[in-house]
């Protein structure tokens, strides 16, 4: 995949360049773009994926009207996911953002500088209602609580198809 690719640097094309240089120039700035667009898909790919796992576990746990649903929660949200057309949201889909979500806590950091607040909580009266406990974020995560892990980092170098299998190792054992 494109985003395995080391980018270039965008090499700028002087004024008294050939057509051979303008052409390379050109390459490149489209070459690097493409690259950066990619990464920032996937970036707000996984967020999204995040973010649906950490509002469907949420619920879970505190939604007014979760025992309407039960069982059936998954399969619920599914059907009426992809009848509004939201791709990827078959139910085992839905489990594995769960999954990704409890493996990941610490990615809610990362939220508030990428996406309004009110698309994360929606019309939450207060924000806490829906924030992981601080306890449970220490003993759900994969990564030891010592570690320097960085959320940026992880979300920046890594593809969510690869946290995604970070999660299911970490829920098989």
């Amino acid at each position: 995949m494109a985003m395995k690719k080391q980018a270039k640097k965008i090499v700028a094309s002087a004024p008294g360049d050939d057509f051979a240089g303008l052409i390379q120039s050109l390459t490149h700035v489209h070459e690097y773009l493409k690259f950066q667009a990619a990464k920032a898909v996937n970036i707000n790919l996984t967020l999204r994926n995040w973010v649906f796992g950490w509002r469907i576990k949420e619920y879970e746990l505190k939604g007014r009207d979760r025992a309407k649903y039960g069982e059936g929660l998954f399969a619920a949200i599914a059907k009426r996911l992809t009848g509004l057309g939201v791709p990827n949201c078959a139910q085992l889909q839905l489990y594995r953002y769960c999954r990704f979500y409890l493996a990941f806590p610490e990615i809610l950091g990362t939220l508030y500088p990428k996406l309004d607040p009110s698309v994360i909580f929606g019309t939450v009266s207060r924000k806490s209602d829906f924030l992981p406990a601080r306890q449970e974020k220490a003993k759900v995560g994969i990564l030891h609580p010592q570690s320097n892990f960085l959320p940026d980092k992880l979300l920046s170098e890594l593809s969510y198809s690869h946290l995604q299998e970070l999660s299911e190792v970490e829920a098989a054992t």
